[in-house]
C-alpha cells in the first residue's frame, strides 16, 4: 500500500487505483489522503531497456511510456495483450528482452482480459469462455 498526500502546496501522485480518499482539515488547510494500491502485474522492463522506444506504439492498451532512465509499464493499463494477441506485443519487439514475466506476480487470463475489456469497451472483445487461442498466450499449445 502506498500513502498519498496532496495540499495545496504540493501533489503527489501515482498511478493506481483509489480504495481510501479522506479528507482531513488541519487548521486553515484541507488535506487530502488516500490509500493506493498499486495492482499487481506479470510484465516489467528491466533495467537493461535502452530506450529504443520500440515496444510504445505495440502495446494496445498504451501501457507503456518514458520513464526517467527507462521505459514502464502502468499496471493499471497493461492486460499482457490478453484480448488482442496471442502473446505479449512488448516482449516481441524488444531488441535486448528486456520485458519480462515477473515469478512474483502472476495474474489470470481472466483478470486480464477484465482489464482490456474495461479499456476497450468499444472493441467488443469476447468472454472468456469463447476467447480464441489467438487472442491469449494462456491458450497457445
Amino acid at each position: 500500500m502506498l500513502l498519498m498526500l496532496s495540499a495545496s502546496l504540493s501533489r503527489l501522485t501515482w498511478r493506481g487505483r483509489t480504495n481510501t480518499l479522506t479528507n482531513l482539515k488541519m487548521g486553515d488547510t484541507t488535506v487530502t489522503l488516500a490509500v493506493l494500491e498499486r495492482s499487481n502485474m506479470a510484465t516489467y522492463i528491466t533495467d537493461e531497456c535502452i530506450n529504443c522506444g520500440a515496444c510504445e506504439p505495440e502495446c494496445p492498451n498504451d501501457a507503456i511510456s518514458e520513464g526517467d532512465s527507462k521505459y514502464v509499464i502502468d499496471p493499471a493499463r497493461c492486460s499482457e495483450c490478453v484480448g488482442f494477441f496471442d502473446h505479449e506485443a512488448c516482449q516481441a519487439v524488444c531488441p535486448v528482452e528486456c520485458c519480462l514475466p515477473d515469478p512474483n506476480n502472476k495474474e489470470s487470463e481472466d483478470a486480464l482480459l477484465a482489464r482490456a475489456k474495461q479499456l476497450h469497451p468499444d472493441k467488443g472483445l469476447p468472454d472468456l469462455a469463447a476467447l480464441p487461442a489467438t487472442l491469449s498466450r494462456f491458450r497457445k499449445k
